[in-house]
């Protein structure tokens, strides 16, 4: 994990060696092309292009990978174990948000030329919802993804949960006998 922090889209590493000044800004490519980064800023993606940040040289390092076009992108990262989840969305009311949005599952590769990274699990999603994109919860090891959304002309949501195995690059899909029961369980779950 880096020590790393942001501030303006801007990260800052904590070098304690530095008694002067102890936050150093570190350069993210393109950054006005800037289009998401990890909680700690080890990843970021910048004009389409996804980066891994290299403590040894103080700097963000390709990671050869095709991604989606998209306006916006959140990643979440535990190890080099990722979860990119891109989206687009449009408005007329900005009540109702019309949603496409991918939520990629991925495992980082350090070769000895470059970074590559390994996609195990794609799923792209259109669907209706009450913001610019459909959430999307996962557990603290990025291990298990679950999202649920209401697709285009359709009268019942649909749910998606995945296991994601990163060591053997598998992932499984849950399925449910009743979705309904288990909306409504969801439903009275929720806060009162």
């Amino acid at each position: 994990m880096c020590n790393i922090i942001s501030f303006n889209k801007t990260p800052y590493l904590f070098n304690p060696a530095n008694t002067s000044n102890p936050w150093v800004s570190l350069n993210v490519p393109n950054p006005t092309l800037f289009l998401g980064g990890s909680p700690d800023f080890s990843f970021v993606i910048t004009n389409l292009t996804l980066y891994q940040f290299n403590m040894t040289n103080n700097s963000y390092i390709p990671v050869n990978i095709m991604l989606p076009n998209y306006q916006k992108f959140d990643i979440k990262n535990s190890q080099n174990q990722l979860i990119l989840i891109g989206s687009n969305s449009s408005t007329a009311d900005n009540l109702t948000f019309n949603v496409t949005q991918t939520v990629l599952a991925l495992v980082v590769i350090a070769n000895p030329q470059n970074l590559t990274a390994t996609v195990i699990s794609s799923d792209n999603i259109t669907g209706v919802a009450k913001s610019p994109s459909i959430p999307v919860n996962l557990s603290p090891q990025l291990t298990k993804i679950c999202f649920f959304f209401k697709p285009p002309n359709a009268t019942a949501p649909q749910i998606v949960i995945k296991s994601v195995d990163y060591m053997k690059q598998t992932v499984s899909n849950f399925t449910f006998v009743n979705p309904n029961e288990f909306m409504d369980n969801l439903k009275a779950a929720g806060p009162k």
